[in-house]
């Protein structure tokens, strides 16, 4: 049976990311291969949106040669901005964002969907891996190899009121199941050969 991992909300610092940035996008983590910030960075310049609008990189180093050349061929080098610091800078991203964007081709739990979601960040992500059985109906779906598909979830992030009020609730909501108590909980009962109530047999 599967035992989740749990989320904590760290408090987030005084920074205002906003001011920093003006409105953006929070991509979080390495952006190499399957993590697939390369199609994020296609659909950031084909969307339409106003060109304000940026995305931060948080985390994953500086940016790498042949990353440049790819923003400065899309014509956004400008727009992407590429960051680092403790997990209170990252919650103030986390805070401060348009919403969280996770175009991984394949991810085993996703945990950066749970921190989006703690801290009222609308989250849209690729239905691949374990994604869609971590954020449930709280996250805005897309398919992570169109980046067409990509960009008309950055729209709807943007220009879309009601669809983001509910993502947001929805992910407040979805994240309380999501506690290391329960992690805890449910490790001690896997032990002891207890299944958790309400789990389906293995197959």
């Amino acid at each position: 049976w599967v035992t989740p991992l749990g989320v904590r909300r760290i408090e987030p610092s005084a920074g205002d990311c906003t001011r920093r940035f003006g409105g953006f996008f929070l991509f979080v983590g390495s952006r190499g291969g399957y993590k697939n910030a390369a199609a994020l960075f296609r659909a950031l310049a084909r969307a339409t949106l106003s060109p304000k609008v940026s995305l931060v990189c948080f985390g994953g180093g500086p940016p790498s040669h042949s990353e440049l050349v790819q923003l400065d061929g899309l014509g956004i080098r400008g727009r992407v901005h590429f960051m680092s610091g403790d997990d209170s800078q990252l919650a103030a991203c986390y805070r401060d964002a348009m919403g969280y964007v996770c175009p991984s081709l394949y991810e085993g739990f996703g945990l950066p969907v749970l921190e989006a979601m703690s801290h009222g960040c609308p989250v849209a992500c690729a239905r691949a891996g374990a994604l869609p059985e971590v954020a449930a109906d709280a996250a805005l779906y897309f398919e992570p190899r169109s980046e067409s598909d990509i960009a008309l979830a950055l729209e709807r992030l943007s220009d879309d009121r009601a669809a983001v009020e509910s993502l947001v609730s929805r992910g407040l909501e979805r994240v309380r199941a999501f506690t290391w108590e329960e992690t805890a909980r449910r490790t001690v009962m896997a032990y002891a050969g207890q299944r958790p109530q309400g789990d389906a047999e293995c197959a």
